[in-house]
Formats: C-alpha cells, sequence, structure tokens
C-alpha cells in the first residue's frame, strides 16, 4: 500500500486514510504502540470490489518501531557484510536442516511439550554431528 510523506497509507484511489485509533501493548518485555488507520470513503469507491469486502471500509494498522527494525534489517542485508552473512547461513545452518529432513526422513517431531521437543531435536543433532564426524573419519583413513 502507497503511503503519503507523512507515512499514513493512502488506497489504490487516492484516499487518504484516517487514523482510528493507537493502541498500545503491554504484552513482552517493551511496550508495542500499534496505530490503526480506517478508510471511510470505500463507500461510494467504484474499486471497492478489487479492494476490500468490508462493510465499514478497508483498514490497515502500522506498528512503528517494527518498521524501523525492517528498514535496519534492510540496510544491514544489502551491505556485502550481510549478503556474505547470508550466503553463510544458508550453507551452513540451513544445510543442516535440509539434511536432517531429506536423509534422516526427518518430517514432524514425536514429542510433545517443551522439554521433549528440546530433548528430541538435540537427539536428533547429536546423530547427524556423530554421521558428520563418522563420514569424515572414513574418508580421511580412505586418502
Amino acid at each position: 500500500m502507497e503511503r503519503d510523506e507523512n507515512g499514513t497509507p493512502v488506497c489504490p484511489v487516492g484516499y487518504v486514510f484516517e487514523v482510528e485509533r493507537v493502541g498500545v501493548s503491554l504484552k513482552g518485555q517493551y511496550p508495542k504502540t500499534t496505530v490503526y488507520y480506517r478508510n471511510k470513503n470505500c463507500v461510494e469507491c467504484p474499486h471497492r470490489s478489487k479492494c476490500t469486502t468490508s462493510k465499514n471500509g478497508r483498514s490497515a494498522r502500522i506498528v512503528p518501531a517494527l518498521e524501523k527494525m525492517h528498514r535496519e534489517i534492510d540496510e544491514c542485508l544489502k551491505s556485502e557484510e550481510g549478503k556474505n552473512l547470508m550466503k553463510n547461513r544458508s550453507v551452513q545452518a540451513e544445510g543442516a536442516f535440509a539434511d536432517i529432513k531429506q536423509d534422516f526422513e526427518y518430517v514432524r517431531l514425536h514429542r510433545r511439550g517443551e522439554s521433549g521437543v528440546k530433548v528430541e531435536l538435540e537427539l536428533v543433532c547429536i546423530g547427524y554431528n556423530l554421521r558428520k564426524y563418522h563420514n569424515r573419519k572414513i574418508a580421511k583413513n580412505m586418502n
């Protein structure tokens, strides 16, 4: 959705959304402010059926702190260091998960509860590391 110079959402036809309310959530470690917007011009809009099915007009919500974090992350990922970190991550961590899923045919956890899941994942990771160690040891002995 497009935004105007103040950061307020603007619908595809050009109507500016109005602030409906500002909510503050105290869940978690830090309070989170959310701005709720509503476009009340949807009633007579010719593009309404493409845009929304709401009787009260299209709504949007924006969390300014979250948007700030997203901008910082995007800037970091566009830098050379960020690109190298992402390459390294995809090779190391995601490759290991793909191996576990493909080679071990591991598609689902069999335990319930946080402690059971932790133990099961730790055992799977230990098995993965032992297999990797064993394969490298065999390869080293063959050379």
